[in-house]
């Protein structure tokens, strides 16, 4: 699961599980309705799509398939 350390550069084992990390690295990748928030190999995420605000659901994020702005995710 990703976590929110107060100073993940200090942390060098766990600091790239960082929430504000991971989203730094993959933001251009997703959009505006998706929140990730577990790694899961080999890249992918698993993310919460708050397409539907009302009722999120959990998805996971396809990294080698998504593109700039083209997330790809399945159920």
């Amino acid at each position: 699961f990703l976590c929110i350390y107060s100073d993940y550069a200090e942390n060098e084992e766990f600091g790239q599980f960082d929430i504000g990390v991971v989203w730094s690295q993959i933001e251009e990748r997703l959009n505006e309705f998706l929140i990730p928030f577990a790694a899961v190999f080999p890249g992918d995420f698993l993310c919460f799509d708050y397409e539907d605000f009302a009722d999120p659901t959990v998805v996971l994020w396809i990294h080698d398939q998504s593109g700039e702005g083209n997330p790809v995710t399945m159920p």
